[in-house]
């Protein structure tokens, strides 16, 4: 993806001392990779979407790989009860409660250390801690996420994927129903308003 977005500050801005920091821009997702044509397409398939947080999906006869920030469309489709082709549907979050993370830790091959795989900061998220205890509880609860981001050279990259994957582990739902033909212009992974 070649959009570039704010990394973060910390570069002086000329005769302003430490008063005024400079932006520092980054592309949001950037690949360094070697791929083997020993290993299976599909491995290879997951190491390139490891540096996207992305997905891949196979509907209507041909792939869909998406990046893991969810790309908002100009103007997405809409679904509503007249879409529904018998009235019902049902919606559940995915993971169940207890089957999900509020922590995350990753790894990932850092370029200032030759590219030799290192630990990123991990993240604890005491929101999602807090929402996670039973009632009664004080302590614990902690459930963490492990992700290898072999794709990803930079720190502040890997830190953006691994708690964008955790945010994507919370927020996800799914839902199942029959609908009338406007569903084949939808793909997985694609925002919808219902």
């Amino acid at each position: 993806c070649d959009q570039e977005i704010l990394l973060g500050h910390g570069v002086p801005t000329p005769n302003s001392g430490s008063s005024g920091l400079l932006p520092i821009m980054g592309p949001r997702y950037k690949n360094h990779l070697i791929l083997s044509t020993e290993s299976k397409r599909i491995d290879n398939v997951r190491t390139i979407l490891s540096s996207m947080a992305g997905t891949i999906t196979w509907a209507n006869g041909k792939f869909d790989i998406r990046c893991g920030a969810p790309i908002y469309d100009i103007s997405p489709v809409s679904l509503n009860d007249s879409d529904l082709a018998d009235g019902n549907i049902t919606v559940r979050p995915e993971p169940d409660l207890f089957d999900g993370y509020n922590c995350v830790r990753g790894r990932f091959a850092d370029e200032n250390q030759n590219y030799v795989i290192t630990d990123l900061p991990p993240y604890k998220s005491t929101k999602y801690i807090s929402e996670d205890r039973l009632p009664g509880q004080t302590t614990g609860g902690e459930s963490w996420m492990e992700v290898d981001l072999p794709g990803v050279t930079s720190s502040l990259q890997g830190q953006r994927i691994q708690l964008l994957l955790l945010r994507l582990s919370r927020n996800a739902l799914s839902f199942t129903g029959k609908y009338k033909s406007v569903l084949t212009a939808i793909s997985a992974g694609q925002i919808v308003n219902i």
